[in-house]
């Protein structure tokens, strides 16, 4: 039986096919009818933790910050040991620049479920955003750990690895971030920045114009580009 049909036939016992729909809407970027959908299944059952994160992410995910911190404090409540719930606050937590609090859930989160390569990723950025760069490399080292084949991950330690002017280990994750994403945007204008610090101008010229094509508004990367290509 579809979700449609159990929500025909039962729909104040259809929590879990609301979730289901309102998921799939989820990953065609239809954002209003997902919540819809997740709405609908909090009505169902208000202690649906899934559903409260579901949509707690779908407001996140839309800029919805208010909205998004009182699902997830749902969550928290209604599942103080869901490892799940704790992550997602956390991340929020780290996209609204409240560290210590994103720490927190983090850490709970990652003892909760020690193969959450997200939250390990997301409190090495925590750690990144705060140039504790020490620190966020051995988080960013468990998120490749749990998922070699994270390019995001790899272009993260990367950039710790080059603010703490270690070109080569930079260099290295970076090439390998392109190697596993060839279309990686964030990639091309790092390795650019990194082979601009190494001295190598043609190389960093290419990655440049190379991130330009994937993004051809992106004012930094033309100025970058000017700059390089101004140098004799």
């Amino acid at each position: 039986m579809d979700c449609n049909e159990a929500i025909r036939l039962d729909p104040k016992n259809a929590t879990e096919s609301y979730h289901t729909r309102g998921r799939v809407h989820v990953e065609l970027g239809q954002w209003d009818a997902a919540i819809a959908e997740f709405d609908a299944a909090l009505r169902t059952d208000p202690r649906h933790v899934d559903a409260l994160i579901s949509r707690g992410a779908a407001h996140h995910l839309q800029g919805r910050f208010g909205p998004a911190m009182a699902d997830f404090d749902q969550a928290v409540r209604v599942a103080p040991d869901n490892g799940d719930a704790y992550a997602a606050r956390g991340a929020l937590y780290m996209m609204t620049s409240r560290f210590p609090q994103a720490l927190a859930d983090l850490d709970r989160a990652i003892k909760l479920n020690p193969e959450d390569e997200t939250a390990y990723l997301n409190r090495g950025l925590t750690y990144l955003f705060q140039r504790q760069f020490d620190r966020a490399i051995p988080d960013f080292d468990q998120a490749l750990r749990v998922n070699p084949h994270n390019a995001h991950v790899l272009v993260q330690r990367a950039s710790a690895y080059f603010f703490k002017k270690q070109p080569d280990r930079a260099l290295a994750d970076v090439n390998e971030a392109i190697r596993l994403d060839a279309t990686a945007l964030q990639a091309y204008k790092l390795r650019g920045a990194i082979l601009t610090g190494m001295g190598r101008r043609d190389q960093a010229i290419a990655d440049f114009r190379k991130a330009l094509e994937l993004d051809p508004s992106d004012a930094s990367v033309k100025k970058n580009l000017r700059d390089l290509e101004a140098r004799p």
